[in-house]
């Protein structure tokens, strides 16, 4: 009888409870092998200034209050670690434009992408990777005093010329 027991309390165990089957709205698909949705916090935190930025990451940031074109900002911080800053126009799919500035010296901008054209060139006394095609810039990378420094042009944004380039870089400290 104990071993009968012991089988059915095993078997009960093993068996999928609906409870355990529930979706998002609480409710059972039926379905015994669902995979549960596991989603990692988003590391940013928005922030009303840059300021506000500063006092989370414990290093200050500046760049322009606005670029022509681009209709809002956006300002956040990831904790001791990245300062951000992105530029949008009306319809997000036409481009935006993301300044960031972070701890050490790797790259920061979040760009993984191949390009065509790559070079260096100096603005003021920085040594800035400006990189592109077809003449236009669509990421510049630096380092300056610990910092690590990216301008990006992100959705559909073909890329601006290498002087207002030179001239965002020159903008952001």
């Amino acid at each position: 009888m104990k071993k009968i027991v012991t089988f059915a309390l095993c078997a009960a165990m093993a068996s999928p409870s609906p409870a355990c089957d529930a979706g998002a709205d609480g409710k059972t698909n039926g379905n015994a092998q669902t995979t549960a949705v596991v989603q990692i916090p988003d590391p940013w935190t928005d922030c009303e200034s840059l300021e506000k930025a500063a006092e989370l990451t414990g290093f200050d940031m500046a760049a322009p209050d606005a670029i022509d074109g681009f209709s809002s900002r956006i300002i956040r911080a990831m904790d001791k670690d990245i300062i951000e800053v992105i530029y949008q126009t009306e319809n997000t799919d036409e481009g935006e434009i993301r300044i960031r500035k972070g701890v050490g010296g790797e790259d920061i901008s979040g760009d993984y992408n191949r390009y065509a054209e790559s070079s260096t060139v100096h603005v003021g006394d920085l040594r800035v990777t400006m990189k592109g095609a077809d003449g236009q810039i669509s990421l510049a990378i630096w380092t300056s005093g610990g910092y690590t420094y990216s301008v990006g042009l992100g959705g559909s944004a073909d890329g601006i010329p290498s002087d207002e380039m030179s001239a965002l870089v020159a903008a952001v400290r």
